[in-house]
């Protein structure tokens, strides 16, 4: 018997066929789902699609695949700006750097916070004077202009003179 919260005297998980999940219909996943996860949802689940999203308390959904975005593009990418939103990726000095090149994610649209209560200093820092929002994500834009996020600005290191991010080295060892 199950019991609340988890199973219980080594039962068997619950098996999809098993309930009416007739009602589902899209399923939205977070960054750097592997590509099989991706897969064996589309063909295991009754969704008619799985897309694959990005947001921030600061701002909402910024960015998603779409329905008609293959598997490869919905479990390595977060997409591209939702309508309203406007995406760079900019260098520590706040220049726009070239597809492919991870730097810090700014994001602009008419749901980012225009501040913090009561904290100008850590508004003034997050936000420009422009209303482009400093995400502290590091990513980088593919040819196709989708978003794919490798890190924290603050988890970077260097190593041997070679750049190194947590979330790399763990999609590496995860494969």
């Amino acid at each position: 018997m199950a019991e609340a919260g988890g199973l219980a005297g080594g039962a068997r998980p619950p098996r999809p066929r098993e309930y009416d999940l007739l009602s589902l219909r899209i399923a939205v996943t977070g960054a750097d789902t592997p590509v099989e996860l991706i897969r064996r949802v589309g063909h295991e689940l009754p969704f008619r699609a799985v897309i694959t999203g990005y947001g921030l308390t600061e701002a909402g959904t910024a960015t998603a695949t779409s329905p008609a975005d293959d598997v490869e593009t919905v479990a390595a990418t977060v997409g591209r700006p939702r309508p309203g939103f406007e995406l760079r990726i900019v260098d520590g000095h706040g220049k726009d750097v070239p597809a492919g090149a991870p730097e810090e994610v700014l994001l602009r649209g008419e749901s980012v916070m225009s501040h913090y209560l009561d904290d100008r200093e850590a508004t003034a820092q997050t936000l420009s004077a422009n209303g482009w929002l400093r995400t502290g994500d590091l990513g980088l834009l593919d040819e196709a202009g989708s978003l794919r996020i490798v890190g924290r600005v603050k988890d970077m290191f260097i190593v041997g003179g070679f750049t190194a991010y947590p979330a790399e080295i763990e999609r590496s060892l995860a494969q």
